[in-house]
C-alpha cells in the first residue's frame, strides 16, 4: 500500500510539473519606506519550495518567479517598525503575469490585487465569514488563555478540564458553521481554486473518502496547476503517514527496550539505556503544544513524587527556537526539573537543564507517547494518547513492579 501511494507521490512531483514556466511579477508599495524587508514563500512548477527576498527602496519592492496556473504564497513583512525580529504574513495566491499589490500597517490591502483573481475572491469570501471568523478567534484566544493559566500551574487539572469544555461547547457550533460555509462554497465553486484550497484545508477534519468526493466534484479547470499539485502531495503525505508503521508500533510488551542514549553536556560521558538497569524507567514523548500531553504530565509526575524509584525521561518537540524558553518556564512552573528532560541538540544551551538524545527506535506518529521499561530492560507499558482509564491502568502496573 506505501509503495503504491509513493508511486504516486513520485509521479505528482516529477511527471505532473513538466509543464513550460509561467512567470509571474509581484510589485508593490509599502508605507513602511526603507525600514524592513518582505520575503514571498511559494513552490516553483516542480513544487520546490522557494524563497524570494525583496528588500524595501523608497516604499517598494518587487518579486519575480514562475508558477505554473496558481499557487498560494505566504508574504512576510519584516518591519522595523514591529520592533527587532518582529513580523506579520499574509496569505497570497499568485497568478502568472504582472500584479500590483499595496501593504498599509504590515498588512495587504484587500482592494489592490490588480490581476490576482483569486486573492480577490478569497478576501470576498472571508469577509462574508467576518463575524464567524472573529469569534473563532475569540474562542481561540479563551482557549489559549487557560492553556497558559494550567501550563503556569495557576489552575488544576479539573479546573482547566472543566473551563476547557465549557468553552468547546459553547464554540462548537461557530466552528461547525465555518466548516459548513466552507463545504457549501465548494459544492457550488467546483470551477474554482480557491475551492480546491478550502478542501486542502479540510484534509484531517473530514474523512479521507470525503476529502476524494470533493476533489473528484471540481472541474479540470483546477487541475494540474502548482496549487493542485500541492494539495495532491500533501494529501498523499497524510495517507502515507497514517498507514505507515513506525517505531513506536513495533513495541511490545515483554519484549527488550530498544537502545537509547542521553547527554547533558558534551564533556559529560553519555547515559544509555543500559545504565539505567535496576531502575524503573518512563519515557514520556510530549509536546507542549499538546493539550492531553499537559494533561497527562501533571499525572506523571504524582505518579514520580509517590514512587521515587521511578525516572521519567521526558522528550519534548520543540519546532523552532523561539519555543525554548516557554518550555524551560513551563517547566520550572510546574516543578519538572525533577525529570531528565530531553529536547533537540540544536535547541540546546549550555549548562541548562535540557539534555539531547537519540531515541529514534521510539518514533511514532503523534504524541503524547509512553513507554515502561522495568529493572531488567524490558517493556512494561506502552500507550499512545491520553485518557484516565489509561493513567490509572500505568499506576497500577508502575505500583505492582516496584513493590516485587
Amino acid at each position: 500500500m506505501v509503495n503504491k501511494l509513493f508511486s504516486i507521490l513520485f509521479f505528482l512531483l516529477f511527471v505532473i510539473p513538466q509543464i513550460s514556466a509561467q512567470p509571474f511579477t509581484i510589485r508593490g508599495i509599502t508605507d513602511d519606506i526603507d525600514s524592513g524587508y518582505i520575503i514571498l514563500t511559494y513552490r516553483d512548477i516542480e513544487y520546490k519550495k522557494d524563497s524570494i527576498i525583496a528588500k524595501v527602496k523608497n516604499g517598494r519592492f518587487e518579486f519575480n518567479g514562475n508558477v505554473n496556473v496558481i499557487d498560494v504564497a505566504f508574504l512576510v513583512t519584516y518591519s522595523f517598525k514591529l520592533g527587532e525580529g518582529e513580523r506579520c504574513s499574509s496569505l497570497l495566491f499568485i497568478e502568472p503575469g504582472i500584479s500590483n499589490i499595496e501593504i498599509e500597517q504590515c498588512r495587504i490591502k484587500n482592494e489592490k490585487y490588480g490581476r490576482l483573481n483569486v486573492q480577490n475572491e478569497y478576501d470576498f469570501f472571508m469577509k462574508s465569514q467576518d463575524r464567524l471568523y472573529a469569534r473563532r478567534r475569540e474562542g481561540s484566544h479563551q482557549l489559549k488563555s487557560i492553556e497558559n493559566l494550567f501550563k503556569r500551574g495557576m489552575i488544576d487539572t479539573k479546573s482547566y478540564l472543566q473551563k476547557k469544555q465549557k468553552l468547546i461547547k459553547k464554540y462548537s457550533p461557530v466552528w461547525d458553521s465555518i466548516q459548513n460555509s466552507e463545504l457549501r462554497y465548494i459544492e457550488s465553486h467546483p470551477d474554482s481554486h480557491l475551492s480546491l484550497f478550502l478542501v486542502k484545508n479540510l484534509i484531517g477534519r473530514i474523512s479521507n473518502d470525503s476529502i476524494l468526493n470533493m476533489y473528484s466534484s471540481l472541474s479540470g479547470k483546477v487541475k494540474g496547476s502548482t496549487l493542485d499539485i500541492g494539495f495532491n502531495t500533501y494529501f498523499m503525505r497524510y495517507r502515507i503517514a497514517l498507514s505507515e508503521e513506525y517505531a513506536f508500533d513495533k513495541l511490545m510488551p515483554n519484549e527488550m527496550a530498544p537502545y537509547f542514549e542521553i547527554q547533558n553536556d558534551e564533556l559529560q560521558p553519555k547515559k544509555t539505556i543500559y545504565d539505567y538497569r535496576g531502575n524503573m524507567v518512563l519515557l514520556v514523548f510530549w509536546s507542549l503544544y499538546c493539550s492531553p500531553c499537559l494533561i497527562e504530565n501533571v499525572f506523571i509526575e504524582d505518579l514520580r513524587e509517590k514512587n521515587k524509584n521511578l525516572i521519567v525521561i521526558a522528550n519534548c518537540d520543540i519546532l523552532r527556537k523561539e519555543n525554548y524558553n516557554e518550555l524551560r518556564q513551563y517547566i520550572i512552573d510546574n516543578k519538572y526539573d525533577k525529570w531528565i528532560n530531553v529536547i533537540d541538540t540544536g535547541f540546546l544551551q549550555k549548562g541548562d537543564i535540557f539534555f539531547s538524545g537519540n531515541f529514534k527506535d521510539y518514533y511514532g506518529l503523534g504524541v503524547p507517547r509512553t513507554v515502561l521499561i522495568d529493572k531488567k530492560g524490558k517493556i512494561l507499558y506502552k500507550h499512545y494518547g491520553y485518557s484516565k482509564e489509561e493513567m490509572d491502568k500505568l499506576k497500577d502496573i508502575i505500583e505492582k513492579a516496584i513493590n516485587q
